[in-house]
């Protein structure tokens, strides 16, 4: 019995000190695979960071002459919505028209033959 015991012992000590060092050999194995690969491709990140920051600036630049123009634009009245009158049934044309949620009353009131 003493020597069952001590089995049993001597088998979860190795199963135990096996997981741990298979989790320290998995660990230093992914850092070595890490560190390779931020080492091989830093140039590359650095050359798309240059590029982004360029791109971005650009954007910025733009928007800010958009902003201006816009400001300026709404602070005039825009005068064609008044003249331009629109039909009732023109609001239903096209795919708002279909998706609507009230295009079946739409449908019973003009056209009520095909209901």
């Amino acid at each position: 019995m003493q020597s069952w015991i001590s089995y049993c012992l001597v088998v979860s000590v190795l199963l135990v000190s096996t997981l741990v060092a298979a989790s320290f050999i998995v660990r230093f194995t992914g850092q070595a695979i890490g560190w390779y690969l931020r080492r091989r491709t830093s140039a590359r990140k650095e050359l798309i960071l240059a590029r982004v920051k360029v791109e971005e600036d650009d954007y910025k630049s733009k928007e800010r002459r958009v902003a201006k123009s816009e400001d300026e634009e709404w602070e005039r009245i825009d005068t064609r919505a008044q003249r331009t009158g629109k039909n009732a049934s023109e609001d239903w044309e096209g795919v708002i028209g279909f998706f609507h949620p009230f295009w079946y009353y739409y449908i019973l009131e003009h056209f009520p033959e095909i209901v």
